[in-house]
């Protein structure tokens, strides 16, 4: 099998909290959906997971062995560098912010006054966050890199040099990003894109020429350009309050600029708000939080942004994380990372989607004062603070990586469940099925939906508050087939992978 999975029959083949003979019975009157794979067309390198890495904030961990452990355990993955906000301020000779803007203000490529973001200036004496010292870390963990573009405080002859020399160095120039949040009117307090690049069309104007360059300069590098999805509100299936025109009509003025003929995929920012707990009691919260990445996806793809992206080009989710400010006592569950994991297996199920990164690998200042509440950016990490490849988040998706990461193919399985989703991915080596369920109830799988007869299953799990960095205990277990054998119980909570046995 090759290419993209086909359902070639219509019955569900997740059955909730069923017994071992309803499932029997059910299977013989409804044959289960059978999965099929055809049509390759992926690119080569294929589908990937991966964090955000934040250059500002990462090199000082680049000796401890735990968190090495965790980044490896995403199956080569992508490395987005240096970040994101900070891109837009960062030189990559020197591996900090430019020079100027570290003490107050600094001037762009055009020469326009620009006041860069109050943190960036208390990098004073900043240890170097270089290139060489990435190829380090790529090295070590066995990952490649994205590379964001500077387009604020960086020339494109500047960016093209910096790409140029990072292959030099030894990390090959895989996939590009062309911006970081264009599209926003105001960051970090400042209105610096906005101030040089007014309209879409005029961002498009700068990044064309670059990715010219780029395209001349790395051949098969992939290139993407930023798309603006917006938050939606899952109580009423709609867009969130707080968008301006800018935001809604980037994607629409970008694809009328013709962006769409110099870059392979659209890249897109995801920070859906969970809901807080307003009094529930835990099973009642919990099973709220279980149905709502569903809830926020299917919105998602209702909103016009999303219909816009073309059919024809892939997509990079380059940064995914909850916004917890209306609950900030599920920073690092389990349920956190149950959370996160289902929305890259949504994200997985469109035939476009190649990468998705987690924000971020070790957490910055910035994110801080989001999930800590009233807390001021700092330097200093809160207290209690973790990174988060060592949290539940970094748990969950090692164990969905294990089965996507270099796919080919991916394929949404449908669950009948609530709160349980699942994909199956086939890559040169292995054919493989997810199921990440976040229901307090057990699901039945059937593998026959995806040709198999026999498989072998492992299952991660936890309990659902429990805080896997502070000493929660996640527990590991084989899954052994039912009667028939190829019926598969499910537990709750748990990110359970299968693996077909020829």
């Amino acid at each position: 099998m090759n290419g993209k999975f086909r359902a070639v029959s219509s019955a569900a083949v997740l059955l909730a909290s069923c017994t071992p003979a309803d499932i029997a019975t059910a299977a013989s009157e409804n044959p289960p959906t059978v999965i099929t794979c055809e049509n390759p067309g992926r690119p080569p390198l294929g589908v990937a997971l991966g964090y955000n890495v934040n250059a500002l904030f990462w090199e000082e961990h680049y000796g401890d062995p735990a968190l090495l452990s965790a980044v490896r355990s995403l199956n080569a993955p992508v490395l987005r560098v240096p970040g994101g906000t900070e891109a837009d301020y960062f030189d990559w000779d020197a591996g900090r912010p430019v020079e100027p803007c570290r003490y107050g203000g600094c001037r762009t490529w055009d020469d326009a006054q620009l006041t860069p973001p109050s943190l960036f200036q208390r990098f004073t004496t900043f240890r170097r966050s270089t290139t060489s010292a990435f190829a380090t870390l790529a090295q070590q963990v066995g990952g490649t890199a994205l590379f964001v573009t500077n387009t604020v405080t960086a020339s494109r002859e500047d960016n093209a040099r910096w790409l140029a020399a990072a292959a030099a160095v030894g990390v090959p120039v895989q996939r590009v990003e062309l911006a970081n949040e264009p599209y926003f009117g105001q960051v970090e307090g400042t209105n610096n894109t906005s101030v040089l690049f007014p309209t879409a069309e005029s961002h498009v104007a700068f990044v064309k020429p670059l990715a010219v360059t780029l395209r001349r300069q790395s051949p098969a590098a992939q290139l993407a350009y930023p798309a603006f999805v917006p938050r939606v509100d899952v109580a009423t299936g709609g867009i969130s309050a707080g968008h301006d025109e800018r935001m809604l009509t980037w994607t629409q003025r970008a694809l009328n600029a013709d962006i769409a003929r110099d870059i392979d995929a659209f890249a897109l920012h995801f920070y859906p708000r969970l809901p807080g707990r307003r009094g529930q009691s835990d099973a009642a919260y919990l099973t709220e939080l279980s149905s709502f990445p569903e809830a926020y996806w299917r919105a998602t793809l209702g909103t016009p942004q999303w219909k816009l992206l073309p059919t024809d080009k892939r997509l990079w989710i380059t940064e995914l994380n909850a916004s917890f400010a209306d609950a900030p006592e599920l920073v690092g569950t389990w349920m956190h990372g149950l959370l996160q994991a289902q929305l890259a297996v949504l994200a997985l199920q469109d035939p476009r989607m190649d990468l998705v990164l987690q924000h971020m690998l070790t957490g910055n200042p910035q994110w801080q004062a989001v999930v800590h509440p009233g807390r001021t950016p700092d330097i200093v990490p809160a207290p209690g603070y973790q990174r988060y490849a060592l949290t539940a988040t970094g748990e969950s998706l090692a164990a969905v990586s294990a089965v996507v990461s270099g796919a080919r193919c991916v394929s949404a399985i449908p669950t009948g469940q609530a709160g349980a989703v699942a994909i199956a991915a086939e890559s040169s080596v292995r054919r493989s099925v997810v199921v990440v369920n976040a229901a307090a109830v057990s699901v039945q799988l059937d593998i026959r939906s995806v040709g198999w007869m026999t498989a072998t299953a492992s299952v991660v799990t936890a309990e659902p508050l429990s805080k896997i960095a502070a000493g929660g205990a996640i527990r590991r277990t084989a899954v052994v087939p039912q009667s028939p054998a190829y019926l598969y119980r499910i537990p709750p909570w748990s990110v359970t992978t299968l693996v077909r046995v020829d």
